[in-house]
This record gives C-alpha cells, sequence and structure tokens, in this order.
C-alpha cells in the first residue's frame, strides 16, 4: 500500500486519494490478478511527527472503486468482497509494536490493526516505512492474507 498525506494540517493528516495507490493481489487455480483501488479515505495522527509517533491510523477503501484490467476481474473481485452488502474495506490502527529510525525521515513500523473484508474481522500484523519527505508523508507496506 502506498499513502500520501499532505503536512499541511498539524498533527492530524488527510489521505490525498489522487496521490495514493493501493493494489490488491490475489490467485486463483487458474491465473494470478491484481485490482487498484480508485476510492480510499484516511487518515493519521501523530503524536510526534519528528519520532514517527503514531496515536491513530484507519483507511477505508470503497470496494466498488476496485478495478482489474479486465471487467472478469473486477465482477470476481465485487462478489468476493460482497460489495452490494459491504461497502468498504477498512483497517484501524490497533497498536504500533516498535519504530526503527532507518534515517533520512524513513522510519519502520510494525503494527497490528484490526481489518475488516466482507464483514468479517480479523487483527493482522502490518509493516510499513514511513517517509517524510516534501511535506508529505508516505506509507509504504503490503501484507499478505
Amino acid at each position: 500500500m502506498g499513502f500520501a498525506f499532505n503536512l499541511s494540517q498539524a498533527q492530524m493528516l488527510k489521505l490525498e486519494n489522487e496521490n495514493s495507490l493501493l493494489t490488491v493481489f490475489g490467485s486463483s487455480n487458474l491465473h494470478g490478478w491484481k485490482v487498484d483501488a480508485k476510492t480510499q479515505n484516511g487518515l493519521i495522527r501523530f503524536n510526534s511527527l519528528e519520532s514517527c509517533q503514531i496515536e491513530s491510523l484507519s483507511l477505508a477503501v470503497l470496494t466498488k472503486s476496485l478495478e482489474g484490467a479486465k471487467p472478469g476481474i473486477t465482477a470476481t473481485a465485487s462478489k468476493a468482497l460482497k460489495s452490494n452488502k459491504y461497502k468498504s474495506i477498512l483497517f484501524t490502527l490497533v497498536e504500533v509494536k516498535s519504530i526503527a529510525d532507518k534515517g533520512n525521515g524513513v522510519f519502520e513500523l510494525q503494527t497490528i490493526g484490526d481489518l475488516v473484508i466482507a464483514g468479517t474481522k480479523k487483527m493482522v500484523l502490518l509493516n510499513f516505512d514511513v517517509t517524510f519527505v516534501d511535506h508529505k508523508v508516505i506509507l509504504d507496506g503490503k501484507v499478505k492474507l
């Protein structure tokens, strides 16, 4: 997942959808596939930007905004996610387990959060890098489910 947050606000930052990218990769018994999220919303609140102390983080991805390269992939993903009933995939940070300063405005975080997909809530481990550059905060990570 890659996110760009605008630093123009104090400690509460809002996701910039047009500058963000979230891709879901999967596989079936026939082939691999991927879908890209076109609509996502998120908020992050820092206790300290200097030490990357995150107080809260939430992300919502509109399920109907997930698009594959082919219409069949989009339809299959929509059906699997039960997008008619569940409008969003949600991630909410529960705990930051560790923060490592990698230098040059880059921090590596190990976190735990609640992930809700198709109405099912599961606690997941999510590791990601936080980069502070050009008045933006970029989160970059991935998780295998």
